[in-house]
Parts: C-alpha cells; sequence; structure tokens
C-alpha cells in the first residue's frame, strides 16, 4: 500500500512539474501572440501571394554585404517617386493599416530574387516579423503559419551573411515564439529553442537592437513566478532604444524603434514607474503624433489608471 501511494504521489509530482513547465514556456508564447502593436479593425483579409519554392535563391551567386541590417540603400530606393519601403510600412503601421503589407512584401521578395542583396531579404523577413505577430492576433493562423514556413528557407539563406547572423538569430527566435502563440502544446520544446536563438543573436552581436527586442519581450510576457521580470524586460527594451538612437540606425522611418519605445513605456508601467512610464509616452507622441496604438489605446489607458498624473 505504501508502495502504491509512493507511485501515487509520483504521479501526481510529475503532473505538476509538467504543467509548471507549461506555464514557464506558455509564457514564451506571448512573446509573440499577445502583442497588440497592430490595431485590427482597417486591413482586409488577404491570400498569400508566393509560394515557398518561390523564395529560394543560390548564395554562391550572392556578395556578403556588410552594410547595417538598418541602415543600407537597396530595399529603401523608392519607385517611381514613391515613398520608400521603409516609410510606407512605417505610415501603415503607426495608422494600423495593415492591409498593404502583404501587397509590399511581395514586391520585396521579387526584388531580391532579382537582385539577392540580403539587405533586401532582411527586410522581407522584418515585414514577415511585424505582419505574422498581425496575422496571429487575428486569429488567422493558417496564413501566418504559411508566412513561417516561408521564413525557414530564407533565414537560412540571411544567415549565410555574415554581417546579418544576429539579425537572422533574432527572427528565428520570434518566429519560434509565433508557432508556440499559435499552438501552446508546442511550449516545452519550442520555448528552449526560441530562448536560444535570442541569446545566441546577442552573443552574436551585442549592438543589435532587435536582439535586445526580442530579449525585452521575453521578460515582459514570462510569468513572474518562473522568473520574468518587468524590470528587465525595461532594461532590454532601452538598451535596444539605445542602439537605435545611438548604432547609426535610420529612424526616420522605422517602425520597429517606435514598437520599443511603447513597450518600454508598459514595462515601466507593469514595474511601478508611472513616472518614467509617462515620460516615454510623451516621448512617442512627441515623435509621432500620429501612432493610433499608443494615441488612442495604450496612452488613455494609462492616463486613466493614473488619475492623479494629469490633475
Amino acid at each position: 500500500m505504501e508502495r502504491k501511494n509512493n507511485g501515487i504521489k509520483m504521479q501526481r509530482y510529475l503532473i505538476v512539474l509538467f504543467s509548471a513547465f507549461m506555464l514557464f514556456f506558455t509564457g514564451l508564447a506571448n512573446v509573440g501572440a499577445e502583442r497588440p502593436a497592430f490595431p485590427t479593425s482597417k486591413a482586409p483579409a488577404s491570400s498569400l501571394h508566393t509560394s515557398r519554392a518561390q523564395t529560394t535563391t543560390a548564395y554562391s551567386t550572392t556578395p556578403d554585404y556588410t552594410s547595417f541590417p538598418e541602415g543600407g540603400e537597396e530595399a529603401t530606393l523608392p519607385a517611381d517617386n514613391e515613398p520608400t519601403y521603409d516609410c510606407r510600412f512605417y505610415q501603415a503601421y503607426i495608422g494600423g493599416d495593415m492591409g498593404p503589407w502583404p501587397g509590399w512584401i511581395e514586391e520585396l521578395e521579387q526584388k531580391y530574387r532579382r537582385r539577392g542583396n540580403p539587405r533586401v531579404l532582411y527586410d522581407v523577413l522584418i515585414a514577415y516579423y511585424g505582419y505574422v505577430a498581425y496575422l496571429i492576433g487575428q486569429e488567422r493562423h493558417d496564413q501566418a503559419k504559411n508566412y513561417l514556413e516561408q521564413a525557414e528557407d530564407q533565414l537560412d539563406e540571411l544567415d549565410n551573411f555574415s554581417a546579418y547572423r544576429s539579425y537572422a538569430e533574432s527572427l528565428q527566435g520570434a518566429f519560434l515564439a509565433y508557432e508556440i502563440g499559435m499552438n501552446r502544446s508546442k511550449a516545452v520544446w519550442l520555448g528552449p529553442k526560441s530562448m536560444k536563438h535570442i541569446n545566441r543573436a546577442v552573443e552574436l552581436d551585442p549592438g543589435n537592437p532587435i536582439a535586445w527586442m526580442e530579449k525585452g519581450n521575453a521578460e515582459y510576457h514570462m510569468p513572474r513566478i518562473f522568473g520574468g521580470s518587468y524590470h528587465k524586460a525595461a532594461e532590454y527594451f532601452r538598451k535596444a532604444i539605445g542602439l537605435f538612437e545611438s548604432g547609426g540606425y535610420d529612424l526616420q522611418c522605422n517602425w520597429r524603434y517606435l514598437n520599443a519605445l511603447a513597450w518600454l513605456a508598459q514595462s515601466y508601467d507593469k514595474a511601478g514607474k508611472p513616472g518614467q512610464a509617462s515620460q516615454i509616452y510623451r516621448k512617442i507622441l512627441n515623435r509621432e503624433p500620429r501612432f493610433e496604438w499608443v494615441k488612442d489605446e495604450l496612452y488613455p489607458a494609462f492616463a486613466e489608471d493614473h488619475p492623479g498624473m494629469f490633475d
């Protein structure tokens, strides 16, 4: 009887332990699945536009460019005096209009297939990074999965260029978190892989702001009982912002920079530092008063939660 009771206790212990691991890695899923960075009311449904096979380009004919991934020229060249791709994505992002993104992604993919410039491939994957988060928020999982499948080969290609390896690792970590966001049962084995890629990205290039953003997202969304920290999240987002501001990155049409600022403000608020959060919100709106996510959602909610600061 005692042996039987011990067996029952062990089974219960294993169940609790497994549940704990699931809770921990489910927290990592939120890195991608619960980022309300893209208002959902304006973007119509759209079908995937290009096959996975179409996106593969041979490495041997492509030179190893070494310019800043966020500061190169190829993907920002305007066509027929239209805004650059960076500015197109930026304007749509701040206005909460994700409808045009798939068409612009397709144009960038075509440009990469013609020229093989890794800066263009990086811009494709950064657009995936934003658009897949939006699709998951809309629960359009089939489309999100198609983009993530395409991204697999493209990440391998990007990793082949030494100047972009840290960025490829950062995005791989984010995309794995997105997969968990669509299927929480994958958290146990994909969660550690996601963090491994993110930490590897920082090791490869401590000056990569995207890597620090993903570390911040992981800390922000990880349950507190398993080590998540809003204070650490704020530290990592602050690091990313500092790199954007001082590392030679173009901020004129950089939606990643605004995204990092918005998450820094939320981290400060959650960490019990409303004064610092308010400063960051004001910084965002002074820089970009049209930013709908902050103007219409985050800042009004913050003001409602802290009425004494606005008397």
